[in-house]
């Protein structure tokens, strides 16, 4: 409440077609009790995401390691579904999707499986290797539910030393990171003008 009430008191001292073209921030809409991690999912909701949601990403991994359309395994429209590679921009265009690893991933390790406070969307980490043991990346993969249980919203692939641009696996509420941004943990200084440290450092 206390960052919409900022937000209105600032518009009024705006123009209105300023105000019309400030960004509004994606924590926005969220209710600020999620944010604050005070919706902790249930034993039991916790329970049936971890039961189907490794459910859903292996119905993906079987159409993508043949080449077939992988975007079945995702939720129906009109869900968001996205897929990428090493947070490279996100397609849409999931009939178009090829995934390198699928058909070499000899084995699965779970990373983490977490269910977000608004307990609709949860997240999956899964580290891919081939059966000779090369660590091929990370599966970073998120789920909605749906009335035929948890799918695949969206889903992208870290290659290795990528990892650390990931959220970390953190509580959340919809989206990983929400609550780390609402509570301002890991908020980095501005950077300084570039000068002799600037160069320094390059």
């Amino acid at each position: 409440m206390t960052i919409r009430r900022t937000a209105a008191i600032a518009c009024t001292a705006l123009t209105l077609s300023a105000c019309a073209t400030t960004p509004k921030s994606p924590l926005a809409d969220l209710p600020t009790p999620c944010l604050a991690l005070q919706w902790e999912p249930t034993p039991e909701q916790s329970a049936r995401f971890v039961e189907e949601a490794p459910v859903a990403f292996s119905a993906y991994l079987t159409r993508a390691e043949t080449g077939s359309d992988p975007s079945i395994a995702f939720a129906p429209p009109p869900a968001e579904r996205s897929w990428s590679y090493d947070g490279k921009a996100p397609t849409t265009d999931l009939s178009a999707v090829r995934d390198p690893w699928a058909a070499h991933a000899d084995k699965l390790e779970p990373q983490r499986l977490r269910l977000g406070g608004i307990k609709t969307r949860g997240r999956g980490l899964w580290r891919a290797f081939r059966a000779d043991g090369i660590f091929l990346g990370t599966y970073d993969a998120m789920f909605a539910d749906t009335p035929g249980g948890f799918a695949l919203a969206s889903l992208t692939l870290w290659e290795p030393g990528s990892e650390v641009r990931m959220e970390p696996p953190n509580a959340f509420c919809h989206t990983p990171g929400d609550h780390d941004k609402w509570a301002g943990i890991g908020d980095e200084p501005e950077p300084e003008p570039r000068g002799r440290r600037g160069r320094e450092q390059d």
